[in-house]
């Protein structure tokens, strides 16, 4: 199921993008929530099942989930999952077209496995953090990524 989606242009190729979102140590650079990732394993390069660590805070509340990454096509595409085990919860893709001579860049979330015991944290977190507010972190991040990428 789709939770939300957000696109926009970037002032760099699909390359330069790819490799900076790939680069998952940055993420905290551009995420308004995740605070520091870590790698977990032998793999410290973005390839299909490397894992790492993401530690994150919103407002008063603090996790930190394991991902794996799913798709590391240069160029084109790059999606992580967050974990429970081998089950997937929500994959966060970063798709990239070459346009305009730059990059049209998408990110998309889409909830891959909704178990009944995280339901009671989901309640909570949406009394604290409306869907609007994912929007937001969703642009934000999309903002402070093209900002990186075009000062680059």
């Amino acid at each position: 199921m789709l939770l939300r989606s957000c696109s926009l242009q970037i002032s760099a190729s699909p390359d330069e993008v790819y490799a900076m979102i790939s680069d998952v140590e940055r993420i905290p650079e551009w995420s308004p929530e995740c605070v520091r990732v870590v790698w977990k394993g032998e793999s410290h390069t973005p390839e299909v099942g490397a894992r790492f660590r993401g530690q994150n805070k919103y407002k008063i509340m603090r996790w930190t989930t394991t991902c794996e990454i799913q798709v590391a096509e240069a160029g084109s595409e790059f999606a992580f999952s967050t974990m429970m085990g081998k089950k997937e919860l929500n994959r966060w893709t970063y798709a990239m077209e070459a346009r305009d001579g730059g990059t049209f860049l998408t990110e998309k979330c889409e909830q891959k496995y909704d178990p009944w015991f995280l339901k009671p944290s989901g309640w909570i977190m949406g009394l604290m953090k409306h869907p609007e507010a994912n929007e937001r972190g969703m642009r934000d991040t999309l903002d402070a990524i093209k900002a990186a990428a075009e000062a680059e």
